[in-house]
């Protein structure tokens, strides 16, 4: 399967997490940090779920728990509360995700490292999460922690409304300091 990268503004938007232990708790911080209003379904929960700033459903999944759900990530323990999550997101044409059958899934998540207004996403496929992971923390232990992104989108945007030549010469010393900060 090949698939397409995509980042998704989820600010304001509905997401679904169905299942409350360590792995909805990792979605449900996910999501919360993208700025999406989160609902967690699950009979019970992860203490660290319950201090998080989301709507807490103590029972079992329903299928009706996905209207008006932008996304959903099915990390349950059970594979077949999990399929019957993807069964029901995929009838309504929804984005979903499942702890135990990622291969089944609309969309995969993958390791992602957040520095500031940087977002690298790393995905290795279904079968190597933790491949991921050792390069997201690879890759976070390269970068600087101090990228001054906003600055250089400033002057970029800026530099797009010059003239030729100063325009591709702002743009190419742009590159060089660029690539000099991240070490390529």
């Amino acid at each position: 399967m090949t698939l397409f990268p995509v980042f998704l503004d989820l600010s304001g938007k509905r997401g679904l997490v169905v299942g409350a232990g360590h792995v909805g708790l990792r979605r449900a911080r996910g999501l919360l940090e993208a700025g999406a209003r989160v609902t967690v379904v699950s009979p019970q929960a992860h203490p660290e779920v319950r201090a998080l700033d989301l709507e807490l459903v103590e029972r079992a999944f329903v299928p009706s728990d996905l209207e008006g759900v932008a996304l959903a990530f099915a990390c349950t323990n059970d594979e077949d509360v999990n399929d019957a999550v993807l069964r029901e997101a995929e009838a309504r044409g929804l984005w979903a995700s499942s702890a135990s059958r990622p291969e089944r899934a609309s969309m995969r998540l993958g390791a992602t490292l957040r520095s500031g207004d940087l977002l690298v996403a790393i995905q290795t496929g279904a079968d190597l999460p933790y491949l991921s992971q050792a390069l997201r923390d690879k890759l976070s232990a390269a970068l600087p922690s101090d990228l001054p992104i906003a600055a250089w989108s400033e002057r970029r945007a800026q530099a797009l409304t010059l003239p030729e030549p100063a325009r591709s010469d702002v743009l190419a010393s742009l590159k060089d300091e660029i690539r000099k900060a991240v070490g390529a």
